[in-house]
Formats: C-alpha cells, structure tokens, sequence
C-alpha cells in the first residue's frame, strides 16, 4: 500500500496559493538575508581599510623619516661628482672620483646607522668601490641591476630590486643615479632590517600583513620577510596599478595594506 509522503501531503494539504505565499515569503527572507550580509561585508570591508590606511598612514611617515635622508645623501653625492667633473679641467679622473667616495663612505659610516653599506660608482669605464674591495674578475659593472636601471632612467634616482646579500645576510636595496654624462653611475646601498622590523611591528599590532613596494609592483618590505623581493605582475591590464591590485585582494579575502615607494624625483 502507498504511503504518501509526509511533505507531499503537507503541500496538498496547503493548498496551491498558500504555497505559493509560502514560497514568496521564504524568498523575500532570502533576499532579506543577502541584503544583510551584503551591507554587513560592505560596512567591514569599509572599516578594515579605515584601520588599514591609518596604520599605513603611521608606517608612511615612519618610512619617510628613513628614507628621506637617505635619497638626500645620495642626491648630495652626485651633485658633488658633477660638481668635481664641470670645474676641473677636461673633467675630473676617476681616481680622483674614488678617493671622494672613500671619504664619503667615512663620512656616512658615522652620521648614518648601521643599515649603511656603502657608496659606490662606475666612472669613465672603472669601478670604484668606495670601500677597500676588490671585486671578482668577471665582475662587470655594466652588467649589474643597478647600472643597468640608472641608465634607462636618466637624471632620477632609481630603486634596484631588493636582494639578500651572501655577506650580512641581510636584505639589501640600492639607490642608484647617473651623474653628468648618463653614462656615469653612482649608487648607494643600505640593509632593510630597520624598514623591516617597522612593517613586522605594525603588523604584530593590529594583525594585518602589511607591505611596501614600488611602482613596479616589487615587495620592498613585507611582514613575512618570506615575500621581499616578490614582484606582483600587472601586466595581465585587469588592474592599472599596485594599489588597486592590492584592494582586489580583499574579494579574495587576503588583506595586505601597502604603501607605493616612487623613487623618481
């Protein structure tokens, strides 16, 4: 014998149009419900990136004091190597150059902490370390990063990607700037530990990732130390530029605040 079952017979029992009342009512608390969560979602992603600017806020101005100084000291440098090259007659020799960083790299080894690594130059086709360092035989000035970027950007002062040096064993960036010819280059180095702890400090704090990088998308700092050096690909045009891809990643519920580094002048 056939046993109805019980949510046929309930329907039957209810009738075609109280079913259908039935049916509108739990779609409209559907609705009600998506409309909830979608303002609820809307109002805290509105409030993370609050909290999130104003703590990029502080770790910008933190940043500033940092490097201000820095990009100073490098703008100092070869303005002082222009200066030699256009008052000495048929323009200064590279000797002469690299006796000048030797007493630079003394002078900012004092007034500069220890994230200081040295002032460097390439001049009428010799290396200058500045420091006592003699490089390997294959070294190549022209060959490295950071010739190869003042170069293509005359006159500015550039940003090499970052980089752990075998020596410290510290993440090392570099500024870097063509001098009078454009052929010319000097370049200043520095470790990113203080930069780096100011980023981890942060984000131990209010307990978001939090990370700097430049305009072309490379992880100068980044509260996992695991991600320095990273470079986030823009080149697929689904977004136009580093902050706006990094505000995607909130649909995708990552949420890294960043802070663009644009070392042109």
């Amino acid at each position: 014998m056939f046993v109805p079952n019980k949510f046929t017979e309930f329907f039957r029992t209810l009738g075609v149009r109280s079913f259908l009342f039935l049916a509108l009512a739990m779609l409209s608390v559907v609705l009600l419900c998506g409309f909830f969560f979608s303002q609820l979602y809307s109002s805290q992603k509105t409030k993370i990136l609050g909290v999130g600017e104003k703590n990029t806020a502080i770790v910008t101005s933190n940043f500033e004091a940092v490097l201000v100084p820095l990009l100073e000291f490098v703008k100092i440098s070869a303005y002082k190597i222009n200066y030699l090259d256009e008052h000495t007659e048929g323009g200064v020799s590279a000797d002469a150059v690299g006796k000048f960083l030797i007493d630079q790299n003394a002078v900012y080894s004092k007034i500069i902490d220890d994230s200081f690594l040295g002032i460097y130059s390439y001049f009428n086709g010799k290396f200058l370390p500045g420091i006592d360092w003699t490089p390997d035989e294959n070294y190549n000035p022209v060959d490295r990063p950071w010739y190869k970027k003042a170069v293509s950007s005359p006159k500015q002062i550039v940003f090499v990607d970052p980089y752990l040096d075998a020596y410290t064993g510290s993440n090392v960036m570099t500024f870097a700037t063509t001098l009078n010819d454009n052929r010319n280059v000097m370049a200043f180095d520095i470790r990113l530990d203080k930069i780096q702890k100011m980023i981890e400090d942060v984000s131990r704090n209010d307990g978001y990732d939090h990370m700097v990088v430049n305009d072309d998308g490379v992880v100068i700092a980044h509260s996992d130390v695991d991600m320095v050096g990273k470079v986030y690909d823009l080149s697929d045009g689904t977004v136009d530029n580093i902050y706006e891809y990094v505000i995607s990643l909130l649909n995708k519920k990552i949420f890294q605040m960043v802070l663009l580094l644009n070392m042109a002048e």
